[in-house]
């Protein structure tokens, strides 16, 4: 069963103000797929999840399944199971009980609710304890029997709340092998909240990556991990997270700490990305001969731009044996001709506009080039950081700490400096705490400082 969200949103009215819960998301989750909506916590996936299973009223917005809408649908009327957090087991009664429980709601002839409580219970792995209770189950067999009681319906939608959150994490790792195994061997379409990256890229085909209420990137997961849209899916994916750095962009290159380092990607499909614009204060930018930008004239504005500014001037004063010397400013103003250009780039719609001093020759039509240089984030994740002779980037390693056939290296951009960083490296690779290694990276994203990704 195809689900869709369309524009769906919720708002919780409180005393102190409204609070936007989830704000207009648009998702389509393809039948038979298991889509993990991941996010911290307060980011809107279990209110997106409660109001798919009919448990909130979307404040604005439809829900589809199939082609069927059941934005107002109760719960009961969606043909969903709904696994809970905590598993909401009956303790009074037996493992058989609790999942033929729904079955007796819907008045099924006793025996044949037994059979397809005993068929479920063996799906997941539990036909040997129908006659047990709850109390009696360790955590990984509750969440079994939640289950088997949500499928025992055969519902068109599962849906699963932090299924796994109760656990250990060695049965945390062995469940949701079994919950990806269940959804395979069922192919119910499957739908499941988690603020656990690993759990989540782990068994999803798709992951949905929210925040604050606003999806920020749908994908299947080493998609997104590899190619995350903004800084905050770069840096909520990845253990140990991705390091990030302060650079100065300019088109060509990027420089960290001073040290420059080339720029690894293909320049021609970032000019026809268009983003790099985007990212861009107007101020930055420069006409200049070879720059990296080629961009056409739209229109010219000519204008006088006043300046104001104050001059220091020096006043000696002798003071007994001692001259003491004091500042004086002096206001002054200054007309500087400038003009504001506005233009744009082959195959691109988007109209950009920057002032620059005033130069006559310049006209409508006109092929210009510009360069500039921008204050940017750059993200590296851990493992795509490389030890190497070459390398254009110079650090100290500050720490060493293995990690099984790999080892992690702490390092920084200089003895005395505070900030550290992480990198992932072979452990048979001789670097001890106190040496100074030149590195490389296999593979960076260059975003702006709001975040956006550029490159």
């Amino acid at each position: 069963m195809e689900v869709k969200l369309v524009n769906l949103t919720k708002v919780f009215s409180k005393k102190e103000g409204d609070v936007v819960a989830v704000d207009h998301i648009n998702i389509d989750i393809p039948s038979g797929k298991l889509v993990g909506l991941l996010g911290p916590s307060g980011c809107g996936k279990s209110t997106t999840l409660y109001m798919i299973a009919g448990l909130h009223r979307p404040t604005e917005g439809q829900i589809f399944f199939g082609e069927n809408e059941v934005s107002k649908y109760p719960p009961e009327k969606r043909g969903i199971g709904l696994v809970f957090q905590n598993y909401a087991l009956y303790p009074h009664l037996t493992v058989e009980q609790n999942i033929t429980f729904p079955l007796e709601n819907q008045k099924m002839k006793k025996a044949e609710a037994k059979a397809k409580a005993y068929e479920y219970a063996k799906i997941v792995g539990i036909e040997g304890l129908l006659n047990r209770k709850p109390g009696q189950l360790s955590g990984g067999q509750q969440q079994r029997v939640a289950i088997a009681r949500a499928l025992v319906k055969q519902p068109d939608v599962l849906l699963l709340d932090e299924p796994l959150s109760n656990l250990d994490a060695r049965l945390r790792l062995q469940t949701r092998e079994e919950i990806k195994r269940i959804q395979r061997e069922t192919g119910v379409t499957t739908i499941f909240v988690t603020h656990d990256q690993e759990e989540a890229m782990s068994i999803s085909d798709e992951i949905v990556v929210m925040n604050f209420g606003v999806v920020h990137q749908i994908g299947i997961p080493q998609e997104v991990y590899n190619e995350p849209v903004d800084m905050f899916v770069a840096k909520f994916l990845g253990t140990p997270p991705i390091n990030i750095f302060d650079g100065i962009f300019d088109g060509r290159s990027t420089r960290l700490y001073g040290q420059t380092m080339k720029l690894a990607y293909d320049r021609s499909k970032l000019l026809e990305s268009g983003k790099t614009f985007k990212g861009l204060i107007p101020e930055t930018m420069k006409i200049t001969e070879n720059g990296p930008y080629e961009v056409i004239v739209d229109k010219v504005e000519n204008f006088t731009e006043e300046i104001k500014a104050e001059v220091n001037t020096e006043v000696a004063v002798e003071e007994g044996k001692e001259e003491v010397v004091v500042e004086e400013k002096t206001p002054i103003t200054e007309d500087i001709k400038k003009m504001k250009l506005y233009f744009h780039r082959n195959g691109h719609e988007e109209i950009y506009s920057a002032n620059f001093p005033c130069n006559d020759s310049i006209k409508v039509g006109d092929t210009i080039h510009l360069s500039f240089k921008t204050e940017v984030n750059v993200g590296v994740r851990p493992e795509n950081i490389v030890v190497d002779p070459k390398g254009p980037i110079s650090v100290y390693v500050d720490q060493v700490e293995y990690i099984g056939r790999d080892k992690t290296m702490i390092f920084k951009f200089g003895k005395e400096e505070t900030k550290t960083f992480k990198a992932i490296i072979p452990s048979d690779l001789d670097v001890h705490v106190g040496d100074t290694i030149n590195i490389n990276f296999k593979r960076f994203f260059i975003f702006d400082k709001e975040g956006v990704r550029l490159i």
